[in-house]
């Protein structure tokens, strides 16, 4: 039907605004419904280089939605297997893993039972390999993993988890060449967010909560 009333062709118009509406809001709602099913979490892993070239997970945090710390350790590993701590990136010096062991590191009987007590969970002290994969294990069963170049954190850990409950932020945002754009350039860009600074180790914290922000916003 073709109306020639240009008072009626608006009030059709308007008409469809407002269905138009409608629908974005019920879609709306059906996304955030099925976001809201399960909890998310972001994780952000700092790696060094062993002796056999290949990459030794170093450091690792996993946050909430609000970029609250629920897991963090740096991972116990012998001086003599790491070839190149890339201390200027990773943060992570042959003085950490020592201090972590001459301190009483995973064996002192305060860590055992901080263990138990949830958020702060060996807090950022020297853990074993195999500790800190039960604990990120737990921490991302049943929930919507989120991070920067996720399968790479992953691989690290040595962990398995679900395609479609991972979030990778390096995926989503990528240049006009399709290449992956490097964390701290999408989280100014997109966030107004400063990390990863010149001359300033990485902050696995940090990261993990910038991946998770630019999540939430998109």
């Amino acid at each position: 039907h073709q109306c020639d009333d240009p008072l009626l062709a608006t009030c059709f118009s308007e008409e469809e605004e407002e269905e138009e509406e409608r629908r974005k809001k019920t879609l709306t709602r059906r996304r955030t419904k099925a976001a809201t099913t399960k909890a998310a979490v972001a994780i952000d892993c700092e790696r060094v280089r062993g002796r056999d070239g290949a990459e030794l997970l170093a450091k690792v945090c996993v946050v909430d939605d609000l970029g609250a710390v629920l897991f963090q350790a740096v991972i116990d590993l012998p001086a003599s297997s790491v070839a190149d701590f890339r201390s200027e990136v990773s943060g992570v010096t042959r003085a950490d893993l020592l201090l972590g062991r001459g301190g009483g590191g995973t064996n002192n009987k305060n860590s055992s039972s901080s263990s138990s007590s949830g958020l702060n969970f060996f807090s950022s002290k020297v853990v074993p390999l195999g500790a800190a994969q039960e604990r990120v294990r737990r921490l991302l069963k049943e929930k919507i993993v989120v991070g920067h170049d996720l399968t790479k954190d992953l691989v690290a850990l040595g962990i398995r988890h679900p395609r479609i409950d991972m979030r990778d932020t390096a995926l989503f945002f990528r240049d006009d060449q399709k290449k992956k754009r490097k964390l701290r350039d999408v989280a100014l860009a997109e966030l107004g967010l400063r990390i990863q600074r010149p001359g300033v180790p990485h902050d696995p914290r940090e990261d993990a909560d910038a991946a998770m922000r630019l999540y939430l916003k998109h």
